[in-house]
């Protein structure tokens, strides 16, 4: 049984500071510390907007905690914490004049459904197309001189170092396996274990990409395997699915 614990509370006038510093960076850490207690945080009164005909609320401050067990379970420990052998220090720049109340849930928590957006991993780097005759291409360049295919798209050849001779060039996503390996860590926002790797693309370059298949079947994967490319979310920052290209295999 989860119970909150709602606690309103002053400092003593001109020690605000002090008893901030206390509060904040001491008596939460002392409170957690209590079997029981797993997660707290303070509040301070926004005097902006109030929808009520009630006198001034007395308290400036709340301090909301979260705890496993009933109510008498938390005064309990409380108690034995507060005035035990080896209390917990209350600092003299609280004023002792404070509300301290116990709350049952009688619902479950509701969450407001979260909507997902969308964006791709760069601007310019592909290209999704609806239609089954038109899979997704990655956008890439050609030299008019050497005709060399570079991903990602450049301006100036390296090849021959033409000037300006690189022309926007799509490049479709199909090739071969090159290398792989099971990456046990990532950055922020991927799912671990996953498969990076290098594919030869059927026009020339080598792309760095993701494998999407289970990680446990990495060893299965061969070098030279024929894979093709999907467009899909390869990651994920809070509300926000980076969208990027992905190989599988082409039997799959």
């Amino acid at each position: 049984m989860r119970t909150i614990l709602l606690e309103e509370t002053n400092s003593v006038p001109g020690r605000d500071d002090e008893y901030n510093d206390w509060y904040s960076n001491q008596h939460l850490a002392d409170l957690l510390a209590i079997p029981g207690f797993e997660a707290a945080q303070r509040f301070v009164l926004n005097p902006e907007k109030r929808f009520t005909d009630s006198p001034d609320h007395p308290y400036r401050y709340v301090a909301l905690y979260e705890f496993e067990g009933s109510p008498s379970l938390l005064f309990e420990r409380l108690g034995a914490a507060t005035f035990g052998a080896n209390p917990i220090f209350s600092s003299p720049a609280m004023d002792q004049r404070l509300s301290v109340n116990a709350f049952t849930p009688i619902t479950d928590k509701l969450t407001r459904p979260q909507t997902l957006r969308a964006r791709p991993v760069g601007e310019g780097l592909f290209e999704e197309r609806d239609a089954e005759d038109y899979p997704p291409v990655l956008l890439g360049s050609k030299c008019v001189q050497c005709e060399e295919v570079l991903f990602p798209a450049l301006i100036d050849c390296p090849a021959c170092l033409g000037f300006e001779t690189m022309r926007p060039h799509r490049l479709e996503g199909r090739g071969a396996l090159v290398s792989c390996v099971v990456s046990e860590r990532g950055p922020s926002g991927f799912t671990v274990p996953y498969i990076q790797a290098y594919v030869r693309l059927v026009d020339g370059p080598v792309v760095f990409t993701t494998i999407g298949v289970d990680p446990n079947d990495a060893p299965s994967l061969e070098a030279g395997e024929e894979l093709v490319m999907s467009i899909e979310a390869i990651r994920r920052l809070n509300d926000t699915e980076i969208v990027g290209w992905k190989f599988r295999p082409a039997a799959s």
